[in-house]
C-alpha cells in the first residue's frame, strides 16, 4: 500500500523540522518512489523566506507515487487570518515564500514527471533569463495549483515556463509579470491536452504592454475561467480553446471577453499590486473568471 513520506522543511531545523532547505529535501527524495511505494511530500514552514534555486531530477515516479512540494498546514498565504483582505501578491509575511535574486536563474527546475506544486509563493528578481518554474525534460503529469508567481527582474523570459511537458494542469494560480518585457505562461511541445483553469495572468499596469499572456505551440489546450491582462497578445495559438475568459485587449482572439479595463477588475493593478477582484468587477468577468487563489468577492 502506497504511503506518504512527509518531511517538514524550514530554517528552524532541527527543531520540529526534518530539513533546513528545499534543496536538501529534494536531494534526499528516494531515487525510486515506485519501488519504495511512496509519495514524497515536502511541507514548507514559514520560519523565514526560502531562497536559492533547486532542481528536482533523477527520481522514478508514476501517477500514484509522485513528488509533491507544498506549504504545511496553517503555513500558506491561503491560511492567513486576513487572507480575504491581504493584497494578492508575493508577500512572505502572509505565508511560505521562496525567492532568488540571481541573474539568469530558474528558481525551480522540475526534471521529473508526476510532480505537484501547491500553496506556495515563488519570486524571481534577477536580470536576464530568470523564471519561477521551468520544466524541460519531456515530463508528464505535472500539476500546479494555488500558487503565486512573480517576476520583477527578468528582461525577456516568462514568469512560468513548461517546455516539452505533457498532461500539465495549472489551476487557481496568479502569475505576475513586473519586468521590462516577457510573457506570462508558456506551454510548448505537449503531445497531449493541457489545461489552465481559474488563473490570473497579468503584467502590472505601470509596465507597457509586451509579450504574450499564454504561449503555446503544440496540441490542443483548454483555458477556462482565466484573466489575461497587460500583454500585447493574449494567446499565441488557435489550438487554445478558451471558455469564460476575459482580457483587457479590445479585439482578442475568439472566445475571449475583451475590452475590460484593469481598474474595473483588480483592487490595485499598479506597481503596488493587489490582484484580488474588487466588488465593482463587471458581472461578465465575475461570473466568467474567478479571482486567482482566493475568491474574495
Amino acid at each position: 500500500m502506497t504511503t506518504t513520506l512527509v518531511e517538514k522543511i524550514g530554517s528552524n531545523f532541527p527543531t520540529g523540522r526534518d530539513r533546513a532547505t528545499i534543496a536538501t529535501w529534494a536531494a534526499n527524495i528516494p531515487a525510486n518512489l515506485v519501488t519504495a511505494d511512496q509519495v514524497a511530500q515536502g511541507e514548507c514552514y514559514n520560519d523565514s523566506e526560502f531562497s536559492g534555486a533547486v532542481t528536482i531530477s533523477g527520481i522514478v515516479t508514476d501517477t500514484t507515487r509522485y513528488v509533491h512540494l507544498t506549504a504545511a498546514a496553517t503555513q500558506s498565504f491561503q491560511d492567513h487570518a486576513n487572507k480575504t483582505t491581504n493584497a494578492l501578491r508575493y508577500n512572505q509575511s502572509n505565508g511560505v515564500a521562496w525567492t532568488t535574486s540571481l541573474a539568469n536563474t530558474k528558481l525551480l527546475t522540475v526534471n521529473v514527471g508526476d510532480f505537484k506544486l501547491s500553496r506556495m509563493q515563488l519570486k524571481t528578481s534577477g536580470t536576464g533569463s530568470s523564471q519561477c518554474l521551468n520544466s524541460q525534460a519531456g515530463n508528464s503529469n505535472i500539476r500546479v495549483e494555488d500558487c503565486v508567481f512573480e517576476n520583477t527582474g527578468g528582461t525577456s523570459d516568462t514568469v512560468v515556463v513548461f517546455v516539452n511537458a505533457k498532461l500539465v494542469e495549472v489551476f487557481n494560480c496568479l502569475s505576475i509579470a513586473d519586468q521590462a518585457s516577457g510573457g506570462g505562461i508558456t506551454m510548448n511541445h505537449q503531445a497531449t491536452t493541457t489545461k489552465i483553469s481559474g488563473c490570473t495572468i497579468v503584467r502590472t499596469s505601470n509596465r507597457s504592454a509586451a509579450g504574450t499572456g499564454i504561449s503555446h505551440n503544440s496540441a490542443a489546450m483548454t483555458v477556462k475561467n482565466t484573466l489575461v491582462f497587460g500583454f500585447t497578445t493574449v494567446t499565441s495559438s488557435t489550438a487554445i480553446v478558451p471558455t469564460n475568459c476575459a482580457t483587457d485587449q479590445t479585439a482578442p482572439e475568439s472566445g475571449w471577453t475583451g475590452g475590460i479595463t484593469y481598474a474595473n477588475v483588480f483592487v490595485d493593478n499598479s506597481a503596488t499590486k493587489d490582484f484580488r477582484l474588487h466588488s465593482g468587477t463587471p458581472s461578465s468577468v465575475a461570473t466568467g473568471a474567478s479571482s486567482a487563489v482566493i475568491c474574495s468577492l
